[in-house]
């Protein structure tokens, strides 16, 4: 029964998906330097720990890029959109709408984010 558990396509996207979050977080370590951020990390480093832990983002025009603050945890719009959508919302068919939605009430900060602007694609 295990292995009829692995075999169904959505598990095994999932644990595919897990995996490969695993390694970039290994190659991109956003507590290492971090200090200096702006002048030791790649630009691909600084985009990574940007859209998956709300570090080294830079400033942008959409208002995404925007720090928020909720219940004592910082991070960017984008990236609590995103994380919203692929984790509080994953399961539903408009889980960037509804993440969107629970950021907005949730951070005065980032009314300027627009939708199409945070990057979410779920799935």
């Amino acid at each position: 029964t295990v292995l009829a558990l692995f075999s169904m396509p959505s598990i095994t996207r999932g644990v595919r998906k897990v995996i490969a979050e695993q390694e970039a977080s290994r190659a991109h370590d956003c507590q290492a330097g971090s200090s200096n951020w702006a002048d030791n990390w790649s630009d691909e480093q600084k985009q990574w720990c940007c859209d998956h832990h709300g570090k080294a983002c830079p400033a942008d025009e959409t208002g995404c890029g925007t720090l928020c603050n909720y219940l004592g945890k910082t991070a960017t719009c984008r990236y609590r959109i995103k994380w919203g959508a692929e984790h509080r919302f994953a399961h539903r068919a408009n889980a960037c709408v509804a993440a969107y939605r629970m950021v907005q009430e949730q951070c005065d900060s980032c009314h300027k984010c627009k939708l199409a602007d945070a990057g979410c694609e779920p799935g």
